[in-house]
């Protein structure tokens, strides 16, 4: 969860809206800012997933070779896999 805190200066805006319309104008702003901060987290772990089941398949084709080479029976392949 992200702490907010708003500071008021007196202004345009409170000048033109008063204090509450001011804060209610930098609501939705947070709001696209939290939002936009889950999304790059969301990029960030799917594209670690992405690499970790990239790694997994690489690593699943080298146990593969390695099982093709040592046991030539099929059979005993898949008895092995």
């Amino acid at each position: 969860m992200t702490n907010i805190t708003f500071g008021y200066k007196s202004g345009f805006l409170s000048k033109m809206f008063g204090t509450n319309v001011s804060v209610y104008l930098l609501i939705p702003q947070v709001s696209q800012s939290a939002m936009f901060a889950r999304f790059v987290e969301t990029e960030k772990h799917k594209n670690n997933a992405w690499q970790l089941q990239k790694r997994l398949d690489e690593l699943s084709a080298a146990i593969d070779d390695q099982v093709r080479q040592h046991y030539q029976d099929p059979q005993l392949q898949q008895l092995v896999r």
